[in-house]
């Protein structure tokens, strides 16, 4: 009992530093009153499974909040002894608070009745009404009847440069890059063509497109719901939140119209982890129809998420390996569904794009965190041997650096590598790897700010760009214009009115941050690692923990909620956590927790 109330006393100042509260808030004593009874429910469940799980994970979340607020707490202390000690009370209070909550939740939710709670009685087959009979149907229909008003007053959609671009390349204007994917640009280019024909017009040819991403994202927020309700028999109540979350929060139908390839990829990601759901759930063994129909399915989205981005490719491919792994038992089917989708991406992504002379993306895209490192060292005006500066000064312009540096940001700097010597980067790249470690166990302070700035949002869930308050057409030279069929002062209101929305209302609000996605990412692994059952379920969730892993490596901005857009589209499958497959709970709920076997 003391010492709940001495970790709980540490915890509390780590929370009003992380908050940003006072220290005589009156808020402290409830917060503190709240976190004792935390502390005293971990000391009864201390006993828990695999507690080994739940140390690292909060090590994560602590190391996360760290690197998200460092400058927040340097900033407000002039004494930089005085910052250090509060950082070292965030770290451990933060950790003690995450790992009690962690061992807490998870003691919670392991339980048998959760699951009931998820799931309608076995004897009803959800069939019993005309929405249970259609659930993907009227699913759909409702996601487009909230999506339409968004269209219509954004037709032909939201065009930034990115697929301004992309529709030069397709009309001849400039060369083939896959910098922004080729995949997805032919596909922009077939629905081009299409409208074409059909209109003669570039305009209403293009918001063809933006038709179908409309439709494709209103199309897998209804193939989630019937998922969950065909393959888990989750409850009518449960399926319905999940419908509401796809077609009511007004980030989907905004990034419905957000033309680029971030929609239609987090769609396949998301369609191809559905598919993983019912392989998983059912196994490899189906036969006739079915099975080769799941057999297209997987490969079909595989090679989707494999073209429609370059980390798409690496996420297929840890998948893969874990794919084999679970189903090693029936090693010939495994490979039959994983290598034809590797061999295909990679004849595509190598000779058949070479032979189209399509130009690949620089070597500096995928360096952005190094890069930004560095110049954080050079803004901070450190130390530097001769040798070291010579070799910067190789590659750019170091004069304006300090005006062009912005945290977080790294675009400025890798235009500032191309409109330099980027040549010599690529030919000396073992040089820079050697300059990048030198200066990395020189100066490790700024390797850590840089980094906490360039991921902060894919890590900590108290921050959100301004991505969703973009509109119309940026202007070009192709002749697309915006064109809304409806509009008026009033729905202009209306729309910053349901976006600011999304900073104020408490709870609900998180959920426009990319950070809680990443949390709730990290929560799911960490029940499904504790539990020791059905592991076979983090095979689900692998296409988005990779996704985002590649973005904690080589993230350009660090507030794209585009970016994070297959953690949002993919999170009510994350629901997969709590379950087991059906068939299981009678069995499962006569055993104790700990002596439950792996279903994998």
């Amino acid at each position: 009992m003391v010492l709940a109330v001495v970790k709980a006393y540490v915890a509390l100042w780590a929370l009003l530093l992380m908050a940003g509260m006072s220290a005589r808030s009156i808020l402290s004593f409830f917060l503190y009153a709240a976190l004792c009874f935390l502390f005293v429910e971990e000391e009864k469940h201390k006993k828990v499974s695999r507690p080994w799980v739940l140390r690292i994970s909060a090590a994560i979340y602590t190391a996360f909040t760290a690197l998200a607020l460092q400058g927040q707490i340097s900033a407000g202390f002039d004494s930089r002894l005085f910052a250090a000690g509060m950082m070292l009370i965030l770290i451990v209070g933060w950790y003690l608070f995450a790992h009690a909550l962690l061992v807490v939740l998870t003691t919670l939710l392991s339980g048998d009745g959760v699951f009931r709670f998820l799931r309608r009685d076995p004897a009803d087959d959800g069939c019993s009404d005309l929405f249970g009979r259609h659930l993907f149907l009227f699913s759909f229909l409702i996601c487009c009847a909230f999506y339409l008003p968004w269209f219509l007053y954004s037709y032909p959609g939201i065009f930034s440069p990115d697929p301004i671009n992309q529709a030069e390349q397709f009309l001849g204007l400039e060369p083939w890059s896959n910098h922004h994917p080729v995949a997805h640009t032919l596909l922009m280019g077939l629905f081009y063509r299409l409208g074409m024909m059909l209109t003669g017009d570039i305009t209403s040819s293009l918001a063809l497109y933006t038709l179908f991403q409309m439709l494709l994202l209103a199309f897998t927020g209804a193939f989630v719901v019937s998922t969950l309700d065909r393959v888990f028999c989750f409850r009518r109540m449960i399926c319905v939140f999940v419908l509401v979350f796809y077609a009511v929060y007004p980030f989907m139908p905004i990034m419905s119209v957000i033309v680029g390839k971030d929609t239609p990829f987090s769609s396949v990601v998301t369609l191809f982890s559905c598919v993983l759901v019912r392989i998983w759930h059912d196994g490899l063994k189906q036969q006739g129809a079915g099975r080769w129909g799941l057999t297209a399915a997987f490969w079909g989205l595989g090679l989707s998420v494999c073209l429609l981005r370059s980390n798409g490719f690496y996420a297929f491919i840890l998948t893969a390996v874990f794919f084999v792994i679970l189903f090693r038992r029936d090693l010939k089917r495994a490979l039959l569904m994983v290598l034809p989708v590797i061999a295909a991406a990679v004849v595509i992504k190598g000779p058949v794009m070479n032979a189209s002379q399509v130009r690949q993306p620089d070597m500096i895209e995928s360096l952005c965190v190094p890069l930004q490192q560095v110049t954080q060292v050079l803004v901070n005006d450190r130390e530097l041997s001769d040798a070291d500066r010579e070799l910067i000064s190789s590659v750019i312009d170091t004069t304006y650096i300090k005006e062009l540096y912005v945290p977080g940001f790294a675009d400025n700097m890798k235009e500032l590598v191309r409109a330099g010597n980027e040549e010599y980067l690529v030919e000396h790249k073992w040089e820079f790897l050697s300059l990048w470690i030198r200066l990395g166990l020189r100066y490790p302070g700024d390797y850590l700010a840089a980094y906490g700035a360039q991921v902060r949002g894919f890590i900590y869930p108290d921050y959100t760009g301004d991505v969703l308050v973009i509109e119309g057409v940026y202007s070009n030279g192709i002749g697309l214009e915006y064109r809304p069929l409806i509009g008026g002062s009033i729905l202009v209101k209306l729309r910053e009115l349901v976006i600011k929305l999304g900073s104020y209302v408490p709870l609900d609000s998180v959920l426009w941050c990319m950070g809680f996605y990443a949390w709730a990412l990290l929560f799911t692994i960490t029940l499904i690692l504790s539990q020791g059952r059905d592991r076979g379920r983090l095979l689900i969730l692998l296409p988005v923990l990779t996704i985002w892993l590649t973005y904690l490596v080589a993230t350009p901005i660090n507030d794209e909620y585009r970016y994070a857009f297959p953690l949002v589209t993919a999170f009510p499958l994350m629901l997969c956590a709590l379950v087991r497959k059906t068939g299981q709970a009678s069995e499962d709920s006569e055993k104790p927790a700990g002596n439950l076997k792996e279903s994998g």
